[in-house]
């Protein structure tokens, strides 16, 4: 595709990516770079914490602190600086691209951001139903978690996560059929509880987590033994969390 691009055409790029970056020199298009990592002459890139902006011809703009974005991750911050490559190459209202990404609250089910209440995050990783999106939302989370864990067991080899939980998890919430697999494998890196209801486990995540920690459902099993499917699961876990905002909000 890029290829066949023309001198009027636009090319983002991940300037921290190789392969990526050196597509620059195949293609006459106009590229513009991305980064997370360095600081770029031109592009969108990082830097003391902001997240900055640099077109050919034009004004450096700091669009946002990368800590304003309310889904965790790098890679969520590297998705907000495509997005807002391609808003500078429209010439959008930087104002407006700002407050867009200060109340994203990514796709529901994924990583969500719930709402917040006494320092206290609940994010809605309810899709999540492997041992691979759970390590992926655990590395994007860099506050202390009450983990909320467990269902329909798919074959996990848990011990895959174990430098994560004894890195990160305060406290792991379990649920579901394959409890008494997930408090063997994991039981002793970090502090079990054992819940039967999701909004046992809702609550009583709140209860144990500290102000400045992050509730996360990302439960690394299929959700049949307690659900109609993992939308359910994830519908009623926010609907838990957002009686327990609305009732401690001051």
């Amino acid at each position: 595709i890029f290829a066949n691009q023309t001198n009027e055409d636009w090319i983002i790029l991940n300037a921290d990516d190789s392969l990526a970056s050196g597509c620059v020199s195949r293609t006459q298009a106009k590229a513009l770079l991305f980064s997370s990592s360095q600081i770029l002459d031109n592009g969108v890139y990082l830097e003391d914490g902001n997240i900055v902006a640099k077109l050919p011809d034009k004004e450096k703009a700091v669009i946002c602190k990368s800590d304003e974005l309310k889904i965790p991750g790098r890679h969520n911050i590297e998705n907000a600086m495509v997005a807002i490559a391609i808003s500078m190459i429209y010439d959008s209202d930087i104002d407006d691209v700002a407050e867009v990404l200060r109340n994203f609250s990514g796709i529901e089910n994924a990583l969500e951001f719930v709402g917040e209440v006494n320092g206290v995050k609940f994010i809605n990783d309810t899709k999540a139903t492997n041992i691979v999106s759970l390590k992926a939302a655990l590395e994007s989370i860099n506050d202390g978690i009450v983990l909320i864990i467990g269902g329909r067991d798919k074959g996990n080899d848990y011990t895959q996560i174990i430098p994560l939980v004894k890195d990160k998890v305060k406290h792991l919430v379990i649920i579901g059929e394959s409890a008494d697999k997930i408090e063997d494998a994991l039981g002793c890196y970090s502090h079990p509880h054992r819940a039967r209801t999701m909004d046992d486990a809702v609550r009583m995540s709140f209860e144990l987590a500290g102000k400045g920690d992050t509730i996360l459902l990302s439960p690394a099993c299929a959700s049949f033994d307690m659900f109609r499917d993992y939308t359910e699961r994830g519908r009623i876990f926010k609907e838990i969390a957002q009686r327990i905002i609305k009732s401690h909000a001051k």
